[in-house]
């Protein structure tokens, strides 16, 4: 399948704007739906374009503290609508994965198909420790600079990086999104997503590497849905970019 360069847009939502990416197939394919890809918490969506021959993803950063997932949920809504998206399979990475099974609960018709890489499926109890570690703003900004180093550190112990050339664009977005990234977690893990997932009527794809720090919490979706499928990605806490074949042929 052919395709154009990705894309870089903007789109105003009464919460401020989304930014997202984009890439159209030069030979349209009828039966083929869009997927819209959401990814994880303090990064773009830059670590999608290897897989974006194919697909769509989004990100965004709202003006003051969301009171759920279902706030990005609705506010990416507003894009889907805007570009004529009636029906779609969903790719959702880590906070990603919660949106991706928030959007499938709360509106079924619209969803083919969701695949999740990395779910928070955590205990009220988990989820409260993770916010105790989580939530904290590690890398707030100081005139010493002592936020880069601790952001650097933060991004390549949990990526497990061989080439520092290669983390360095995605430390970036996690310096930027010192924010961001506390308002993202907070609703994370005040998310219910076992229960949205119960609520989840059509089959699911778990994308979750073995490696992969949320490995344990992805394994409980057999408890919750008799219909989930399973495939086989490497790559860390980095699935779609550090396994892109897999990933793609999984799809």
């Amino acid at each position: 399948m052919g395709c154009l360069i990705v894309k870089k847009a903007y789109y105003e939502t009464p919460a401020g704007q989304v930014h997202y990416r984009h890439l159209y197939a030069t030979i349209k394919d009828e039966s083929k739906a869009p997927i819209l890809f959401l990814h994880m918490t303090a990064i773009s969506g830059q670590y999608y374009e290897p897989l974006m021959h194919r697909y769509l993803a989004t990100h965004t950063n709202p003006q003051e503290d969301p009171a759920s997932i279902a706030f990005y949920v609705k506010t990416f809504l507003l894009l889907a609508k805007e570009k004529g998206l009636s029906k779609r399979n969903l790719v959702g990475h880590h906070t990603g994965a919660s949106l991706g099974t928030e959007w499938a609960a709360l509106y079924p018709s619209q969803i083919l198909s969701p695949t999740i890489s990395g779910p928070a499926l955590c205990t009220t109890t988990e989820q409260e420790a993770f916010k105790k570690n989580d939530l904290v703003m590690f890398n707030k900004p100081v005139v010493g600079g002592s936020h880069f180093t601790k952001t650097w550190e933060y991004s390549y112990k949990k990526g497990k990086w061989d080439k520092p050339e290669d983390l360095h664009p995605y430390c970036l977005k996690v310096m930027r999104a010192c924010k961001g990234r506390s308002r993202a977690y907070n609703c994370v893990f005040s998310h219910d997503m076992i229960g949205s997932m119960e609520l989840v009527k059509c089959p699911m794809l778990d994308l979750t590497s073995e490696e992969g720090m949320l490995r344990s919490y992805a394994l409980r979706m057999k408890d919750i849905k008799t219909d989930y499928v399973v495939g086989k990605v490497g790559g860390g806490d980095w699935e779609p970019l550090k396994d892109v074949e897999n990933f793609a042929s999984e799809l």
